[in-house]
């Protein structure tokens, strides 16, 4: 079930409970904030505590409301590897107020 929290950041911003989970993880494997992260999307829901598909859409959401940027990464045969994941600065600010707010 998802739940929805309220949080106060520059404006309001409704976000579910699995795209601020999503966006931890990401935060978690990331060495620095804002350095994109490598990481699989089976490790990535692993990580998540969340199947591959809810997770896949916890990423389109936060990537359509600013929060997230995603670079596909593909061999020169065209092979699918892990894509890259970087918090952007609203996307840091939310993971922020929700730290504080103690949601994760």
């Amino acid at each position: 079930m998802a739940r929805r929290v309220r949080l106060v950041v520059p404006t309001e911003v409704l976000v579910r409970d699995i795209d601020i989970r999503t966006l931890d993880a990401v935060d978690r494997a990331s060495k620095r904030p804002t350095r994109p992260v490598s990481i699989a999307s089976r490790e990535l829901a692993s990580n998540v505590g969340a199947s591959a598909a809810t997770v896949h859409r916890a990423v389109v959401s936060s990537v359509e409301s600013g929060f997230l940027v995603v670079d596909e990464q593909h061999l020169e045969n065209g092979a699918q590897l892990a894509n890259t994941y970087a918090l952007t600065k609203r996307g840091l600010a939310v993971l922020a107020a929700a730290r504080d707010a103690g949601l994760v």
